[in-house]
């Protein structure tokens, strides 16, 4: 199932400043949420430790890249980038009922072996180029399950499921405006 919000770490932010926020997320969403631990640059010791700690919250998981450090935390979520391993090798590695998810910046060429792809930057995103806008997820949908990421917030989720988003994907939103998302979520077509 893919859930309806991937709430993506900050690596900017210190670890407590992210529990209060996804676990007002988590009981109100359940398994409509996923974690993803995604803190580049990181030693494999550091991301494990914020793994076992929001695993420790009773949230689901999945980790960006670290294959080696989703398994080790029990982990069966994992989010590869657009160079990564291959999906069907990620999986082999990860185990059969694992969820591999692959980032996705063309929306004509999403991951057909992902479970999701991860489509960005859809709406204006510090960093990450041109926005991709709701049509690509139109577009990606038609032969993946998108979930839509860049620039997401309370103000255009509905936006994105009304283009054809299994889901939404956010990092500063989840943090600074939990109660924000879950209204837009709330609103959002098939909630």
């Amino acid at each position: 199932m893919t859930p309806r919000l991937v709430a993506i770490t900050d690596s900017g932010r210190e670890l407590s400043a992210h529990l209060g926020p996804y676990r007002a997320l988590a009981r109100a969403l359940g398994p409509s949420l996923v974690v993803m631990v995604r803190l580049p640059g990181r030693d494999a010791r550091e991301v494990l430790a914020w793994t076992r700690a929001l695993v420790d919250e009773g949230l689901q998981v999945s980790v960006a890249e670290r294959g080696d450090v989703a398994r080790a935390a029990g982990v069966a979520r994992l989010h590869l980038g657009e160079a990564s391993v291959s999906t069907p090798d990620a999986r082999a590695w990860m185990g059969d009922g694992a969820w591999v998810t692959r980032a996705c910046h063309e929306p004509s060429s999403p991951d057909v072996d992902a479970d999701a792809v991860l489509l960005s930057p859809i709406f204006g995103s510090p960093g990450k180029g041109p926005p991709l806008g709701t049509r690509a997820i139109t577009a990606a949908a038609r032969r993946a399950t998108v979930v839509a990421l860049g620039g997401v917030g309370p103000t255009n989720t509905r936006a994105c499921f009304e283009a054809g988003a299994a889901g939404v994907a956010a990092i500063r939103a989840c943090l600074e405006d939990p109660d924000g998302m879950l209204r837009a979520l709330a609103e959002a077509p098939g909630a």
